[in-house]
């Protein structure tokens, strides 16, 4: 007989001896893995869901994000364009601190 057979030979006896406790304890292991089988699947289901959410979120905050890039393109373009009519009414001779606050060409005739 070798040493294997001898292990076995005395894990049976222990099995029959508690036959009905061994069953429920069997039965419970079986309930508590199929339930935690259901949570597992529940939880995948749900870190999907949210993947797909934040995903979603994710592409409508890249949507802003360029949108607000064209927003700012074209707001220097204008802040340029008014720069530069300011400096040529500066290089044709418009004073700047002899205008009057109520000339409508004056900066200040807006402020």
């Amino acid at each position: 007989m070798s040493s294997g057979d001898h292990v076995g030979a005395r894990a049976e006896p222990a099995s029959c001896a508690g036959g009905q406790q061994g069953g429920g304890i069997r039965l419970k292991q079986k309930r508590r893995t199929l339930k935690n089988r259901g949570y597992a699947q529940s939880c995948r289901f749900k870190r999907v869901q949210q993947r797909h959410v934040l995903e979603s979120e994710k592409n409508q905050l890249l949507q802003q994000v360029d949108h607000l890039k064209q927003e700012i393109s074209r707001l220097v373009r204008e802040r340029d364009a008014y720069k530069e009519k300011y400096e040529k009414l500066v290089s044709s001779g418009f004073r700047e601190n002899g205008s009057s606050s109520d000339n409508p060409s004056s900066p200040e005739f807006f402020m």
